[in-house]
């Protein structure tokens, strides 16, 4: 450090850092070879430096800290539930509005809304989903393993979209699934997966694969399937398979936006389901979306999530789970804050009336749901 200062005052105190270190290493003085680095932190620490072309060198100036006032009567700046107020710091938005006006204050407030509102929809839609999808899983294993336990690993035994019987083999499609269900078992570490790793060489019956299986690949795999075994499968849930297999492909881009928590509130979703017939339970919702094309309003309505949240509520009814009150309590305490509203998830006038959303569940029959051993 002496020698560095020395050399710093002989050159006129000009010397920065590239010129310290290049004076350093070139000449003999008798302390070796220097790093940059080191000259860096050698002249940081002695406060000096060369000099610069610039004018001035710019530099941050905190301002000093004032002590904070205290907190005298327990202010709470939470809430705890949807549409309830609370209060802010008066000096928080007293800044707010004098700097940017009250517009912007309201527009902080509803996107704090729109965000907690949106977290619990997606948060309760993906648990009734996770219901829904362990009963698919038991419901398609049952059917496609009265014919045989390995039928998903024989694609001659499946449907025409598993096997070509024109070219006598596999078809792409398939293909493309066995080697995803074949990497999901590799990656797989439930205790049953382990199991059968150890003493069957990894060979899964289909019960136990339709759990290492995503809801794309379940939805794949039912759609492999024979069509009277699909039949079979939807006749449980009194609908058609293609109602089923679209039902199926719907809910999944809906799983996938609550799994990587996406946006529901006002999403308007590429594909929408299959509605059943008016003489259907849910004839209702056929009704209200050819309602909505009479009035001229089917571009806003289509695609919207209550058509999806229906069919949650139908499922729910007909597999006898719980939870099928959760999705109406959350819609009846949505803020109905300008211009936040329900009607932007796609929810009729009545929609409180409408079965499914009344309180009213449809029973399922218990032979709807029943397993028959053969």
């Amino acid at each position: 450090m002496r020698v560095m200062r020395q050399v710093w005052k002989e050159n006129y105190c000009v010397f920065g850092v590239r010129k310290m270190h290049a004076f350093l290493n070139t000449h003999e003085l008798g302390v070796g070879h220097v790093a940059r680095c080191t000259v860096e932190r050698l002249m940081r620490r002695m406060d000096i430096r060369g000099v610069s072309r610039r004018r001035t060198r710019h530099v941050t100036a905190s301002a000093p800290r004032h002590a904070c006032p205290l907190d005298l009567v327990n202010r709470h700046f939470g809430a705890h539930d949807l549409n309830e107020l609370w209060v802010a710091d008066c000096q928080v938005l007293g800044f707010v509005e004098a700097c940017l006006g009250r517009f912007l204050s309201c527009c902080c407030v509803l996107v704090f809304c729109l965000l907690w509102c949106d977290q619990e929809l997606r948060a309760v839609t993906g648990l009734q989903l996770a219901k829904i999808e362990i009963v698919l899983r038991v419901m398609i294993s049952h059917e496609l393993g009265r014919v045989d336990p390995y039928i998903h690993l024989s694609p001659h035994k499946l449907g025409k979209k598993a096997w070509d019987k024109v070219n006598v083999r596999p078809t792409e499609q398939y293909s493309e699934w066995l080697d995803k269900y074949s990497l999901s078992v590799v990656r797989s570490n439930e205790d049953s997966v382990i199991h059968y790793k150890k003493k069957y060489d990894a060979i899964l019956p289909v019960w136990v694969a339709v759990h290492v299986l995503d809801w794309g690949g379940l939805r794949l795999l039912y759609g492999f399937a024979r069509d009277e075994q699909r039949k079979a499968i939807a006749q449980q849930l009194n609908i058609s398979e293609s109602q089923l297999s679209s039902w199926l492909h719907c809910l999944n881009e809906v799983r996938n936006v609550c799994a990587h928590h996406g946006r529901l509130y006002s999403r308007t979703f590429p594909k929408s389901p299959m509605l059943t017939g008016e003489d259907h339970e849910l004839g209702f919702l056929r009704r209200f979306v050819l309602d909505d094309v009479k009035e001229g309003n089917r571009k806003e309505k289509k695609g919207k999530c209550f058509a999806q949240f229906t069919i949650i509520q139908y499922l729910l009814s007909k597999m006898n789970l719980e939870g099928i009150n959760d999705l109406p309590h959350l819609l009846h305490k949505f803020p109905e804050v300008s211009p936040v509203s329900v009607k932007d998830l796609g929810v009729p006038e009545n929609w409180e009336e409408l079965p499914l959303w009344n309180g009213d569940m449809y029973s399922c029959p218990p032979q709807a749901m029943s397993y028959s051993q053969g």
